[in-house]
C-alpha cells in the first residue's frame, strides 16, 4: 500500500525519463514547449498531437514508474467519480499519477488508461439517479446512451396535447423511441440546452419563442468519452412554451487508413475517386441528403493524398481528424457592443488562396458567395472538394447554372466528378434469411430514375435476403433490455459517381434528362448501384425506400 503515496515529483521524473528514451534526441523539452505554447497538457501533445505514444502506452509507463498494477477493466460497484479517479466499493482507479497523494487510504489503487477511464466515467450508473443538475441528467441519461448506441441524432419532442416530452434516437437511419419524461422536466432540459448552446453560439437568444434558431455545443472527451460537436435546431411550438429540439451528434474521429471500398463503394467508383485525388485542379462534389456520409467520403479521399501536398479544409464542424491536413472550423463571436461576427465558408475560401494550397475542402456550398469562391479556387489551379445538397449527380450542372448563376463555360471547365450517395442498412450475413424478390408496380412507378423498370426486372423473382429476427445474434442492439435493431450491422453507401468532361456541355443542354442521356449509360446511377448490392446480398429490398 505504501507505493500509492510515492512522491509525485519522483514518479513524474521517472515517467519523463522513460518517455524521453522513446522520443529520442532529448525531445521531451521540445514537446513541453509545444504544450505551453498551445495551452494543453504535455500528455495530449505526446498522445494526440505528436503521437509519440498513446494513452494505453502512457498507462504502462505510469505503472512501471510507480510500481502500481495496471487494470484493463473496472470491477465492483461505482461509488464516486471525481477528478481523475473512479472509486468502487473495493478499489480506486486512476489514469494520472498526479492524483496519487490525494486518494483516501485503505483501498487498493490501479492504473487504467485514459481511454478506459473516459468510457467508464460516463456510463449510465445508479449513483446519478438523484442528481439535481439537469445538465448532468442529460449527459448521463440521454447523451451517453446515445453515444453507446452510435446514434446520429437525439430528438426531444413535446407530446402533442400530453403532459410529457419524448426522446428519440436515430440509429442506422431509423427513429427509436427511447425515453419519456414529464413536461416540467422536458422544459428544464430545453432551457438548459439553450443556455449551454449560448456558450458556443453568441447569436442564440433565450427570449426568442417565435422563430427557429440554431446552436452548437462542443462536448469534450472528459465529458463524453469522445470529443463531440452537437449541432442543435430549436423550433418553438405555437404555445410558445415548448420547443422541438434536434441534436445532431458529430463525433470528432481520427480517420484511420480506411478505403473507399470499406465505405461501400464498388471498385469502378472507388478507382474513379482515387483518380480524382491525383488531380491538380478542378472541383469534385459529393451530394446527398443530410446525414448521408458526404463528409466521410471526402475525408477518406483526402486521407489518400500525399502529405507533400498542402491540404486545407474548412468545415462546420471538423468531424474527422486528418493527420495530413490543416483543418479549420467556421465560428462566430460577440463584441462587447453585442455585435455578432460570423466567419463562414466563403471567408475561409477567400483566405485559403493566400496560404499556398494544393487541395482544398470547403465543407458545404451553401450560397452563391461560397460557390463563387470554390470555382475561383479551381480556376486558379487548385483541386477543390465540397459538398452540395442535391438528390442526383446529374442534377448538379443545372443547379449550378440556375440556382448559383454559374456560366456553362465555368461549369464545363471546372466540374470534374460528382458523387451522389445515401446510407442504407447493411445486412448481417450471419442471420440473414433468403427470400424471393417481389417488386410492386407502385414501387417501380415511384422510382424516378432512367430505366427503373429494367432495373427492377433484374430483381423480380430472384433470390435476395432480408434481415433475420434472431435477437441472440451479435448484430442485435439493445437498450433497456429491449432489442431496438436486429438483422443489420451498421450502414453502407449506395452511390452514383459521374465523371464530367467539357464535351458534355458543348450543346449547352444541362437539364437532368439531358445529362442522364449523356452519362448514365456509361456510369450507371444510384438505383443500379443499389440493385447490384441487393443482388450481392449486402443490403435488402428496404434500401429501395431510400431512393423514393
Amino acid at each position: 500500500m505504501s507505493k500509492r503515496v510515492l512522491d509525485n515529483r519522483e514518479i513524474e521524473k521517472k515517467v519523463f525519463e522513460e518517455i524521453d528514451r522513446i522520443c529520442g534526441d532529448n525531445k521531451i523539452d521540445y514537446y513541453r514547449d509545444i504544450s505551453k505554447n498551445i495551452g494543453c497538457s504535455i500528455y495530449e501533445v505526446l498522445c494526440e498531437i505528436e503521437r509519440v505514444t498513446d494513452y494505453n502506452g502512457l498507462a504502462d509507463i505510469f505503472s512501471r514508474s510507480s510500481g502500481i498494477e495496471r487494470a484493463e477493466a473496472l470491477k465492483g460497484k461505482i461509488l464516486e467519480i471525481r477528478g481523475n479517479a473512479i472509486e468502487t466499493d473495493n478499489a480506486i482507479y486512476i489514469w494520472h499519477y498526479a492524483y496519487l497523494n490525494t486518494l483516501p487510504k485503505g483501498k487498493k489503487v490501479f492504473i487504467i488508461s485514459r481511454d478506459v477511464f473516459s468510457k467508464l466515467s460516463f456510463r449510465e450508473i445508479s449513483v446519478y439517479e438523484n442528481l439535481s443538475s439537469i445538465k448532468d441528467w442529460f449527459i448521463h441519461k440521454a447523451l451517453n446512451p446515445a453515444i453507446k448506441l452510435n446514434a446520429t441524432d437525439i430528438h426531444i419532442v413535446p407530446g402533442s396535447g400530453a403532459n410529457m416530452y419524448k426522446f428519440f434516437y436515430r440509429i442506422m437511419g431509423d427513429l427509436k423511441d427511447v425515453l419519456t419524461v414529464g413536461v416540467k422536466h422536458g422544459r428544464s432540459v430545453s432551457n438548459m440546452l439553450m443556455h449551454w448552446a449560448k456558450e458556443f453560439t453568441p447569436s442564440l437568444k433565450f427570449d426568442e419563442n417565435k422563430r427557429p434558431q440554431d446552436g452548437r455545443i462542443e462536448v469534450t472527451r472528459d465529458v463524453a468519452g469522445v470529443p463531440i460537436d452537437i449541432r442543435m435546431s430549436f423550433i418553438p411550438r405555437p404555445n410558445m412554451e415548448d420547443i422541438d429540439i434536434v441534436c445532431r451528434l458529430l463525433y470528432k474521429i481520427e480517420l484511420k487508413s480506411e478505403s473507399l471500398q470499406s465505405l461501400g463503394f464498388l471498385d469502378p467508383h472507388a478507382k474513379m475517386l482515387e483518380g480524382v485525388a491525383k488531380r491538380n485542379k478542378g472541383i469534385a462534389l459529393v451530394t446527398g441528403a443530410t446525414g448521408s456520409g458526404k463528409s466521410r467520403t471526402i475525408n477518406t479521399i483526402l486521407s489518400m493524398i500525399s502529405s507533400s501536398r498542402n491540404i486545407l479544409t474548412v468545415e462546420d464542424p471538423v468531424e474527422y481528424i486528418l493527420p495530413n491536413a490543416r483543418q479549420f472550423q467556421t465560428f462566430e463571436w460577440e463584441e462587447g457592443s453585442g455585435r455578432i461576427h460570423r466567419i463562414g465558408f466563403q471567408d475561409f475560401g477567400r483566405a485559403f488562396k493566400r496560404h499556398d494550397p494544393d487541395v482544398i475542402f470547403i465543407g458545404e456550398l451553401r450560397d452563391k458567395e461560397t460557390v463563387d469562391a470554390a470555382f475561383h479556387l479551381s480556376k486558379t489551379g487548385h483541386l477543390v472538394f465540397a459538398t452540395l445538397h442535391a438528390s442526383r449527380a446529374t442534377m448538379v450542372p443545372e443547379l449550378l447554372l440556375h440556382d448559383y448563376n454559374m456560366s456553362v463555360d465555368i461549369i464545363s471547365d471546372n466540374l470534374t466528378v460528382v458523387v451522389n450517395q445515401a446510407l442504407v442498412k447493411k445486412l448481417c450475413r450471419r442471420c440473414a434469411v433468403e427470400k424471393t424478390a417481389e417488386i410492386s408496380d407502385y414501387v417501380v412507378s415511384m422510382l424516378k430514375y432512367p430505366n427503373a423498370r429494367a432495373a427492377m426486372n433484374r430483381l423480380t423473382g430472384q433470390k435476395v435476403y432480408e434481415p433475420g429476427r434472431d435477437t441472440s445474434c451479435e448484430c442485435s442492439v439493445f437498450h433497456n433490455n429491449l432489442a431496438i435493431s436486429t438483422g443489420y450491422t451498421g450502414r453502407t453507401v449506395v452511390a452514383e459517381c459521374i465523371s464530367f468532361s467539357p464535351e458534355m456541355f458543348s450543346d449547352d443542354k444541362l437539364s437532368v434528362p439531358a445529362m442522364d442521356d449523356k452519362t448514365v449509360a456509361g456510369y450507371g446511377n444510384i438505383l443500379t448501384d443499389t440493385v447490384e448490392k441487393i443482388q450481392r446480398g449486402l443490403i435488402d429490398l428496404s434500401a429501395l425506400e431510400r431512393l423514393l
